[in-house]
């Protein structure tokens, strides 16, 4: 009797807990929803911080940001039946809700970005195949699908079996119908693993194609972006598990979570080597188009983030992973993955604002701001950029609705896997 009351009272407070952080993340919506329809939808972009030097700010870094933090869903579910990584199964669902969820996310920021939002559809109807950002429009909206569908399949026998309306009318559970529903999770899983690595490699060659930037213009861009990518996204997998375990909804063992830990350290000791080879290979020509960018994320305004995504974000998390004692404890792969993914979002803006705030022609008087200021020059030879409250507050909204969804999904979901789902 004491234990269940024990019990009893735990998942009441597990219920309270929820109700309230849900109630957070609607309030939080809906700050977002008044910032963009109430100012920006009906002022235009002038509300943001963005001017005609600095054209992409908050919005774009959240973008490349998410489209990162999707890498570890699809990569951890793909692998565990591509090359066989049984051990990874048990979280692969969740993996996949996490992928999908990020690149949607990605793609609302986008939206958000764009001055006259109701003008998405003619992306799909006059598309220039020409343009990386119609590759991207394809990839992610195929990721999108993908991880869908992926998802739907690892659950279909589940909710059949439990009767959701999610199961879509279908009732078979026979062992034939989970095979079937395995094969073409499998099928699926050989698809996703390369649209994954697409999907990053198509976002680095938006900015990696830009010739006139040179802060951008480099071959090596994709690697560094599909790395950092995967840092992050492996990152959020273990992150979100450890959470999902503390919460009861997930049944995984913490040595599959140390496994991960293993691969994440070997993949940050990749991401290290690929970003010091660019910065190397800028700073040796002594050009100075590149050490004018350079500068400003070496000893310039931006030298604070290049110290976070490389000490805080970088060598004490790689320390926590190597070592074995902290790679055990759920703690330190926790603090290691929170740490790496803020030091990945350190490089996401270090990589964007540097790019625009040297003009590419920088010589007097300049170029034009893009906003009339009486008794101030309109025209500036460097640019500057601070969010304003309308971005935070938008792009807090994207991120809540992200966090609603995955919260909501913790309850439909059926994390754990059916009882013949595994079984070869």
């Amino acid at each position: 009797m004491k234990e269940s009351g024990r019990t009893s009272g735990r998942m009441s407070q597990i219920i309270n807990v929820t109700n309230a952080w849900l109630a957070v993340l609607i309030a939080i919506m809906g700050v977002g929803a008044i910032a963009y329809f109430a100012f920006q939808f009906t002022t235009g972009l002038i509300v943001t911080g963005m001017r005609d030097i600095v054209v992409w700010g908050l919005y774009i870094i959240t973008f490349i940001f998410f489209i990162g933090l999707s890498a570890g869903g699809l990569i951890i579910s793909s692998s565990s039946y591509v090359f066989g990584a049984e051990r990874w199964k048990p979280i692969s669902r969740v993996a996949t809700l996490l992928a999908f969820v990020c690149v949607a996310i990605a793609a609302g920021t986008i939206v958000a970005d764009l001055g006259r939002p109701d003008r998405v559809l003619n992306l799909f109807l006059y598309p220039q195949f020409d343009s990386p950002f119609i590759w991207d429009l394809i990839i992610i909206t195929s990721y999108l699908v993908i991880s869908l569908v992926d998802l739907w399949f690892m659950c279909r026998a589940d909710f059949a079996r439990k009767r959701s309306i999610f199961a879509f009318g279908t009732k078979d559970i026979s062992d034939q119908a989970v095979a079937r529903d395995k094969k073409i999770v499998k099928a699926i899983s050989f698809v996703a693993l390369p649209t994954a690595i697409m999907l990053h490699s198509v976002t680095a060659w938006i900015f990696g194609l830009q010739m006139a930037r040179p802060w951008w213009n480099t071959a090596i861009l994709a690697p560094v972006f599909l790395a950092s990518a995967m840092v992050s996204g492996l990152a959020l997998v273990i992150l979100t598990t450890l959470i999902g375990r503390q919460r009861g909804l997930l049944n995984v063992d913490l040595s599959v979570l140390q496994d991960i830990g293993k691969l994440l350290a070997v993949v940050v000791l990749v991401d290290f080597f690929l970003k010091s080879t660019e910065l190397l290979t800028l700073f040796w020509p002594n050009a100075e188009a590149e050490l004018a960018r350079l500068s400003l994320v070496v000893s310039g305004p931006f030298s604070s983030l290049l110290l976070i995504e490389w000490t805080i974000g970088g060598i004490v998390p790689f320390v926590i992973l190597a070592y074995p004692r902290t790679r055990r404890n759920a703690l330190g792969l926790a603090v290691a993955s929170i740490l790496l993914i803020v030091g990945v979002f350190a490089y996401r803006v270090e990589l964007v604002l540097p790019g625009f705030v040297v003009p590419l022609v920088s010589l007097p008087p300049g170029q034009a701001v893009g906003q009339y200021i009486p008794g101030v020059s309109s025209y500036a030879v460097t640019g500057t950029y601070s969010p304003t409250w309308v971005e935070y507050a938008v792009t807090g909204a994207m991120i809540a609705l992200g966090a609603f969804i995955v919260t909501v999904g913790a309850k439909i979901v059926p994390f754990g896997s059916s009882k013949d789902a595994d079984k070869e």
